[in-house]
């Protein structure tokens, strides 16, 4: 195993692709200091 001191973000997506691993790029992030009225529908939502 080879152990690095950095990695870049390409780099990690490459790795997963290899692996078989699909993911979603996204800017937004939806947390808790949203200013969205509806952020609590919308995680419920996408927890289910």
């Amino acid at each position: 195993m080879h152990i690095m001191d950095n990695i870049s973000h390409t780099e990690v997506g490459n790795i997963l692709l290899k692996n078989g691993v699909k993911w979603r790029q996204s800017k937004i992030t939806i947390d808790r200091s949203s200013q969205d009225p509806e952020y609590h529908l919308k995680k419920r939502g996408l927890k289910n």
